[in-house]
């Protein structure tokens, strides 16, 4: 089940509230994806979420609540081969790509300011 809670892709962002049933598997277990210039974050509110082995993830992890994925650009994801939930799980997804604009500014990186 996909919310969405901002679908802002023309502009570079989206927020989306997801989740997977207890036992949810996905239908392509060998699909991976990734955003060239964009970041992902991935918050845990609820449940347990398996992030399996891969080869940038040298441990199979159980993300639960107030687990926080960051994904930097070019990183993959990969849903997994078995099942992605034990008693479901509840995340928010949200995605922002390079030169992201929300209201009438684009998302920068912050810097710190000295006036001296």
């Amino acid at each position: 089940m996909v919310k969405w809670l901002s679908d802002h892709t023309n502009m570079g962002f989206t927020a989306k509230l997801r989740y997977a049933p207890a036992g949810w598997k996905y239908e392509s277990p060998t699909k991976m994806s990734y955003n060239k210039d964009g970041y992902r974050f991935i918050y845990v509110l609820s449940g347990d979420m398996r992030i399996e082995k891969s080869p940038s993830n040298n441990k199979e992890q159980l993300a639960k609540k107030d687990y926080l994925i960051v994904q930097k650009p070019n990183s993959l994801w990969h849903w997994g081969s078995s099942k992605f939930t034990d008693q479901g799980v509840m995340w928010l997804d949200i995605e922002y790509g390079k030169g992201t604009i929300i209201g009438q500014s684009p998302i920068i990186r912050s810097f710190i300011y000295s006036n001296q």
